[in-house]
């Protein structure tokens, strides 16, 4: 609920809504995001649509209309819901979805094609839409609505959809600064927070190997242009 906060001269009026990420990966986390939502915990969740437990996600999130339902963008997870043949920039030799260092990469030098990502997070948002959800919201999973490319690409996809809200992509509101665990601000907490992820943090000798990739990502100036995008297009961000 709203809950006002008070300064010496006014009143800010803040509110929190808790979101549960990975609905639909499996059954395991399809009964912990109903049962938290039924104890009035959590208000919405991002659906995952190429998991086994997709299915099971959509049926509960419709006999549940007081559950904001959203789309959990996801380009390193599973495989495409397209064939991979129509999407090979995006897949490894198996079919499946690049892990997050690899896919990064090749979003941030340039190899991946776009309109393959723009056409599988097309087939990935018809799922929803085909079910009778009409989604609240866009996030990633592992961020991925926030990767280089991508992020223009779910932009347009929300405009055209009329989704008006999405997790933050703008990485100086929530990666930390390493040095003294305050939000990020300005280009040394922003190097900061690069330096402590390609250390490591929070996938641990993975993204070390990915540090250049995950650099590009944070480099100064993204943060300014993404919000002014956001702005143009209406765009609510949290």
């Amino acid at each position: 609920m709203p809950r006002p906060v008070r300064t010496s001269s006014f009143v800010l009026r803040t509110s929190l809504v808790i979101n549960g990420d990975d609905f639909g990966y499996s059954e395991a986390i399809n009964a912990a995001v109903v049962r938290c939502h039924d104890a009035g915990v959590l208000r919405s969740a991002s659906v995952l649509v190429n998991r086994p437990a997709t299915r099971a996600a959509l049926a509960l999130a419709r006999s549940r209309p007081s559950l904001g339902i959203g789309f959990h963008v996801n380009l390193t997870e599973g495989a495409p819901v397209l064939p991979p043949r129509e999407v090979p920039s995006l897949v490894d030799q198996r079919g499946f979805f690049r892990p997050l260092v690899p896919q990064l990469a090749g979003l941030s030098l340039g190899r991946t094609n776009l309109d393959e990502v723009a056409r599988e997070l097309s087939a990935q948002f018809a799922i929803l839409c085909d079910a009778g959800i009409r989604p609240t919201h866009v996030d990633g999973h592992l961020h991925a609505h926030a990767f280089p490319g991508v992020f223009d690409v779910v932009v347009r996809l929300m405009a055209t959809a009329g989704v008006s809200a999405m997790r933050s992509p703008l990485l100086g509101a929530w990666l930390p600064n390493g040095r003294t665990g305050e939000r990020a601000n300005g280009r040394g907490a922003l190097a900061a927070a690069g330096h402590e992820m390609a250390s490591g943090w929070p996938y641990t000798g993975v993204v070390r190997v990915g540090s250049g990739a995950l650099r590009a990502v944070l480099r100064v100036g993204l943060d300014g242009r993404r919000e002014a995008r956001l702005d143009r297009a209406g765009i609510a961000r949290a």
